[in-house]
């Protein structure tokens, strides 16, 4: 009985053990924050940034790491960062090429690496392939490539160049209140781009055959069926058949042929993935001509007409003088 109430008595200035508070390992565990989750990008889902917050710009200072810097810039501004931009893992020096390929970039993200790219010395070559960048984010690149920046290499390729939406197309899409009148608009900036492609496609099969729509028609047509263009010109197509009678007949690309086989398909077609010969010089000798008048062509004008060309501006500014890159690739563009 001695020994049991000496071990049930507690020591002098303690406390019994009922009354001990719980292990300090558990109310560490419960004061640790969970982790939060980061939101996965998707393209849009930073569209409501028109320019970032100047304050935070401002007092932005990097650390010199292209891919952490990116991060802390994304955190600090509360924006979703983009999967190829991110730090890949810890403990890994920064590289001195960036290469993105096949990704889609958004406006929020070049902005953010104009921010970031004059801290990152240790770049010195930016690759981007197939990243579909328009009029606004080449010139969103070119501003971020400024005074300050280490890289000195470039290289865009397969990028087929869009021109910007048009104003009355950004303000229709802005003032929608219905998913219908988006619909709409989108469905009106699509037609303006399928005219477009065919008025190039135009020019230039009439440029490669030195003739008329209708004579490059039956030059195709005897490459399909020799000896009778009269009926080939009304048998449908499929895809393949088109890209290869364009190269070997003309020795077209087939970038430029298989965009408007799509488009005389779906546009001005049953959407089967069949388009003969004669609804592609149908559709290309109903488009519209500036035709000059004939007192426009026998006097000489009073000033050169004024020219703007927003695509071949955008690669332009990379090769003035206050470019700091020394070599530049613009690889199918």
């Amino acid at each position: 009985w001695l020994k049991f109430s000496a071990q049930a008595m507690p020591k002098k200035g303690g406390k019994a053990k009922e009354d001990e508070p719980p292990a300090p390992t558990e109310a560490l565990e419960e004061q640790e924050e969970e982790p939060k989750e980061r939101k996965a990008w998707v393209y849009g889902i930073n569209n409501h940034v028109e320019r970032l917050d100047t304050e935070v710009v401002q007092a932005f200072r990097g650390s010199g790491h292209l891919r952490e810097d990116y991060a802390l810039l994304c955190h600090r501004l509360s924006l979703v960062g983009h999967h190829e931009l991110m730090p890949e893992s810890k403990g890994l020096p920064p590289p001195k090429e960036l290469t993105l390929q096949s990704c889609l970039l958004d406006r929020a993200s070049m902005l953010m690496l104009q921010v970031v790219l004059p801290y990152a010395l240790h770049l010195s070559s930016l690759r981007l392939s197939a990243c579909a960048l328009d009029v606004e984010l080449l010139t969103l690149l070119r501003q971020a490539l400024g005074a300050d920046s280490s890289v000195q290499t470039l290289h865009v390729e397969w990028n087929r160049v869009e021109l910007p939406m048009e104003d009355s197309s950004k303000s229709s899409i802005k003032d929608a209140h219905h998913w219908s009148e988006i619909d709409e608009a989108e469905r009106k900036l699509e037609q303006r781009k399928s005219q477009r492609y065919l008025l190039t496609f135009r020019d230039e099969l009439e440029m490669l055959q030195g003739g008329t729509i209708a004579e490059a028609v039956q030059q195709l047509a005897e490459k399909v069926v020799p000896g009778r263009a009269t009926s080939a010109v009304r048998w449908p197509m499929d895809l393949q058949t088109w890209i290869s009678i364009f190269y070997d007949t003309f020795h077209m690309d087939v970038l430029d042929c298989e965009p408007i086989f799509h488009i005389l398909d779906s546009d001005h077609g049953a959407g089967d993935g069949l388009v003969p010969l004669v609804k592609l010089q149908e559709v290309l000798q109903g488009l519209p001509r500036q035709e000059a008048s004939t007192e426009e062509r026998l006097l000489p004008p009073l000033q050169p007409p004024e020219c703007t060309d927003d695509i071949g501006s955008s690669f332009a500014a990379f090769l003035d003088k206050t470019s700091p890159l020394e070599m530049l690739s613009f690889r199918c563009c």
